[in-house]
């Protein structure tokens, strides 16, 4: 039997990750400028970045490894807690950033009520658009850790080996008949094969290559690799064999990569806290590029977009989008360092205070009686 490592502390920082998941969001960005419909042909360079869709996918991997080591360490509500700090005060400037920018480059502005449908996060859900598109995947991250909640609420996040197979089980059942067809009201079931992957390089790092590891996770690569097949003419005109077979191989060095780090990780071979004298690139850059990652997606899609055709008719597009990337890496920043801040401690105390006693208590009490 493999020698169980220790719990991931919750206050580590995989840094590696934090690396991956700045490329993956720069990937994305780089898709969604140079790859627009009416963009010019930027040659190799567009030839490379329209894979950038695939940072989403990456994104749901790092997701599923990071709820796990989140969740295995606090009680329901504050897991709760936690996501919703995490995820709400950054969106809230994004969504400002994004109405403001629209409205001064073009004059349009969202109604009352699309504003405040979207200000919850549930606009899917009351029947309201997206102000931005690429906070879908904001819904996806939302489901994915209402699941997690329910689960730490059951009392049984920590039997992993039922509710995975499950999972994987249904999101099979799924891909391949459309059933359950109410599947996607609770997980995303095209992106669950990575949502689970990142959990089982969880329980490696965690608990070594188990015989359970071994099943899922060449089960979980197999599904990711035909979804990346199958959805690559949604983000690729006119798909070929050759970009298909691109997607394949983009996927399967996801999984490869993620191993590798989980891996060197439990040999103490990759940075896992920052208190540890390591290079400067390690200790100060890797943190601040994780953190510029997620503002840097809210940011960039439609107020980009607004701010390189406002641009292009004076500097070309080329400058127009370089200029852009770099005003919204410089807003990211900002909105990390200085707004998100106060925002994020505002709502911590709004949730762990007064206003939420009974829930609070209710929550923690029903899983100390399942315990």
């Amino acid at each position: 039997m493999a020698s169980v490592a220790p719990a991931v502390n919750v206050n580590a920082r995989l840094l590696a990750l934090d690396g991956l998941r700045f490329v993956a969001a720069l990937a994305v960005v780089l898709y969604h400028y140079i790859n627009r419909p009416e963009a010019a042909d930027f040659g190799m360079l567009g030839a490379i970045t329209q894979f950038g869709y695939l940072g989403v996918p990456l994104f749901f991997m790092i997701s599923g490894y990071v709820i796990a080591v989140s969740a295995a360490q606090r009680s329901p509500w504050a897991f709760l807690v936690a996501r919703a700090v995490r995820l709400y005060p950054a969106y809230w400037c994004g969504l400002a950033f994004t109405v403001a920018v629209v409205f001064l480059s073009s004059g349009k502005f969202p109604t009352l009520a699309q504003l405040l449908a979207n200000l919850t996060l549930f606009n899917d859900v009351l029947g309201f658009a997206n102000i931005d598109g690429v906070y879908w995947t904001l819904h996806a991250e939302l489901r994915f850790y209402a699941c997690v909640f329910v689960l730490l609420v059951l009392g049984v996040f920590n039997h992993y080996r039922w509710w995975l197979t499950v999972w994987l089980c249904i999101t099979l059942v799924h891909l391949f008949t459309g059933q359950p067809f109410f599947m996607g009201w609770f997980i995303s079931p095209i992106y669950s094969p990575f949502f689970i992957a990142g959990i089982l390089f969880y329980l490696m790092q965690r608990g070594g290559y188990s015989w359970f590891v071994a099943m899922m996770l060449p089960a979980c690569l197999l599904l990711a690799l035909w979804r990346g097949f199958d959805v690559a003419s949604s983000f690729i005109v006119d798909v070929t064999l050759l970009q298909r077979c691109i997607c394949v191989a983009a996927v399967a060095t996801f999984f490869a990569i993620f191993y590798c780090i989980v891996r060197s990780q439990s040999d103490k071979q990759v940075i896992v806290r920052t208190d540890i004298a390591k290079p400067l690139i390690w200790r100060r850059v890797l943190p601040v590029m994780g953190a510029l990652t997620y503002p840097l997606y809210l940011l960039h899609n439609v107020a980009g977009k607004e701010i390189i055709d406002t641009l292009i008719p004076f500097i070309g597009e080329a400058t127009a989008i370089t200029l852009t990337v770099a005003f919204m890496l410089l807003c990211s920043l900002i909105l990390v360092t200085y707004l998100e801040p106060p925002l994020a401690r505002g709502l911590k105390r709004l949730l762990q205070g007064r206003f939420f006693p009974v829930l609070f208590f209710a929550v923690n009490r029903r899983r100390a009686n399942i315990q």
